[in-house]
């Protein structure tokens, strides 16, 4: 699963949450072990990776930023919550 195990980044992703700030914008809290959140990050840049490069294949401009952040977190969940 994007090079980590399943069942750390599941359990790395039960430490997120998700706030609303007063300007209405969406942000994600939370405090993994340290163990469970670097496996998180690693994860999340290979899909960045892999997202960006499927950009550059399809010929579109790659995703940057806070889109392509929000991109990989939501295929990394999705993935890692898939069957479950």
């Amino acid at each position: 699963m994007a090079g980590e195990s399943r069942a750390v980044l599941r359990d790395a992703l039960a430490g997120v949450a998700t706030r609303r700030g007063a300007d209405g914008i969406l942000e994600l809290v939370g405090h993994p072990p340290p163990e469970l959140a670097a496996a998180l990050v690693r994860a999340l840049a290979r899909v960045e990776a892999e997202l960006r490069a499927d950009d550059e294949a399809r010929g579109d401009p790659p995703r940057e930023g806070g889109r392509l952040h929000a991109d990989a977190f939501m295929a990394l969940l999705l993935r890692v919550t898939a069957g479950s």
